[in-house]
């Protein structure tokens, strides 16, 4: 992306996926800019860091199967952002497991009935969810006619369902809030042993940055007589 600031543009080739991470990019930058960091070592920085584990995190199976683990929490906006991402990739088939959207109160079971709408209309052909909202998610799936549905009662169930239906080129997203742990499912089904944590996405296999000289701030603040 190409942030512009003081009348300058800056490239940086963020190794994070979905567009929020764009406006933690950008939230970064302006503090680091504004304590004087040079703009070099910001744009290192930045480029290399990595996704973190359950945040839309990459995963390739050995079977040819793409993972993507975003079991650390969950929201509507969270929801909507992974959606979003989910429905920029192709697979021979699209799988969305789904859970529990905690602390929501009065709203929980529209946001639910949402989640599953989006999740559907981002491209799901198989939409599995459980958690004591579960209906209302599969109800907002099935307005969209070619994704298929299923219900369970928890996540073993789930679990024991995808073990059993592994297929070379699944697309697979794996979304929701801490209570369920829903890496545990990808841990049973796919096998840890068996999964490699991808950098980010494919278009960001590129060069990586040349490594600069990681200039503490503190003391470019002192040699600016701050």
């Amino acid at each position: 992306m190409d942030i512009i600031s003081y009348g300058r543009t800056t490239r940086v080739n963020l190794r994070l996926p979905g567009k929020g991470s764009c406006y933690d990019a950008l939230a970064a930058y302006a503090a680091a800019e504004l304590m004087g960091a040079p703009i070099d070592d910001i744009r290192y920085v930045l480029e290399a860091f990595r996704p973190l584990p359950g945040r839309l995190q990459l995963l390739a199976a050995s079977n040819g199967a793409l993972i993507i683990n975003d079991c650390w929490t969950s929201s509507p906006e969270s929801v909507a952002e992974a959606a979003h991402y989910f429905s920029r990739f192709d697979g021979k088939r699209k799988i969305v497991v789904l859970g529990e959207m905690e602390d929501l109160g009065r709203f929980s079971a529209p946001a639910h009935y949402e989640a599953g709408r989006r999740m559907a209309a981002a491209g799901a052909d198989l939409l599995l969810c459980c958690g004591p909202h579960a209906h209302d998610i599969a109800d907002g799936a099935a307005t969209v006619s070619r994704t298929r549905v299923q219900a369970f009662p928890d996540e073993k169930a789930i679990a024991g369902y995808l073990r059993t239906d592994r297929r070379a080129g699944d697309v697979a997203l794996f979304k929701a809030g801490r209570q369920a742990r829903f890496e545990r499912i990808i841990e049973y089904v796919y096998h840890d042993k068996d999964l490699t944590p991808l950098a980010g996405e494919p278009e960001w296999r590129r060069k990586k940055p040349k490594p600069g000289k990681l200039q503490d701030v503190r003391d470019s603040r002192k040699e600016g007589g701050a």
